[in-house]
């Protein structure tokens, strides 16, 4: 194509993107992609788009979702996307409670970023598509508006609202925050007593006989057991990997007494191996171990606790819920 309708093409789709994602008028949509005025911008976007600009805002918009945390987050608002990325964590748990409340029909599976996704975008271009990383832009640009979560976005609350923002569900995002909170607030003051002892709690994730130590970022429940609960961790993780801003880090099993706490949330990830089953479980560094010695290692699932999306944060809350009530009511 020439340049001129190629730039025409470009000015559209960064319109497309606007019309989706911010609440402008069209006046100043129509300037800030270079049309001349409104008039002119509807008559490009018509030609190209293939509807009326007033009817494409107003229409449902088909969404195709690249990351399993936003296409979990579309579904807990009711959004069913046309394509959706899902974890190996979401099935079937998440997925089967889902298909039980919204219709579903319309929506498909697929794999993360690869030619075979974008084949099928390109064969059926939705209206948007949501991503994590920039680099991917730019050949999805090429078949729809493409919104890239904020590298910005530091913690779990934030990226929920900008998500929420972005498919126009903040004040449903904000309404659950609050009532979310409402019931953490309830579980915290029962471990007031264990937080007034500075008692110290660890997350540990064991995978083929292999141990990972995890922070209070977005998994395995770590964001809702130290930063909404207020729950402390060992010194260990909040010197090397907390202040680090680190997810996890892989820690040999000499050195887990150095993340030595009062108690453990244990995620266990069963190997087909009944030799590294025994490895991690059945070493005498874990059994020496206080919070083992003592009785205090919770385990639950790890697919319920991988994820940080709004049904997944209300399951693990359930379950700590439980946890304390049993263990410490």
């Amino acid at each position: 194509m020439s340049f001129v309708e190629y730039l025409g093409r470009v000015r559209i789709r960064k319109g497309q993107e606007l019309l989706q994602l911010s609440d402008k008028d069209l006046h100043l949509i129509a300037q800030e992609t270079g049309f001349a005025n409104d008039y002119y911008f509807s008559r490009k976007f018509k030609q190209i788009v293939g509807v009326p600009l007033t009817v494409y805002r107003k229409q449902p918009k088909r969404i195709a979702v690249l990351m399993p945390h936003a296409t979990a987050c579309l579904l807990a608002w009711g959004i069913v996307p046309v394509f959706g990325v899902v974890g190996l964590w979401m099935e079937p748990w998440l997925t089967a409670h889902y298909r039980e409340r919204l219709d579903c029909s319309g929506f498909r599976q697929g794999e993360w970023y690869s030619d075979k996704t974008v084949q099928w975008l390109a064969a059926n271009p939705p209206d948007l598509i949501m991503v994590y990383r920039e680099e991917y832009t730019e050949r999805l640009w090429e078949i729809a508006p493409v919104f890239t979560i904020p590298e910005e976005c530091s913690d779990w609350r934030e990226e929920l609202l900008v998500l929420a923002a972005a498919v126009g569900r903040r004040e449903q995002a904000e309404r659950w925050l609050l009532l979310f909170d409402e019931r953490a607030l309830a579980v915290k003051n029962k471990l007031a007593v264990q937080r007034a002892r500075g008692e110290t709690f660890l997350i540990v994730k064991i995978v083929s006989g292999k141990c990972y130590v995890y922070s209070n970022m977005t998994s395995m429940g770590g964001c809702l057991i130290y930063d909404v609960l207020g729950l402390q961790p060992p010194p260990a993780v909040q010197r090397n990997m907390i202040e680090k801003g680190l997810l996890n880090i892989h820690v040999p099993l000499d050195d887990l007494p150095d993340y030595s706490a009062d108690h453990i949330f244990l995620f266990h990830y069963h190997s087909h191996w009944p030799a590294a089953e025994c490895e991690v479980l059945g070493s005498s560094v874990w059994r020496s171990l206080p919070a083992v010695k003592n009785g205090r290692v919770y385990e639950s699932d790890p697919n319920v606790f991988y994820a940080y999306d709004p049904l997944a944060m209300e399951k693990q809350l359930d379950w700590l819920e439980e946890m304390v009530q049993s263990h410490f009511g």
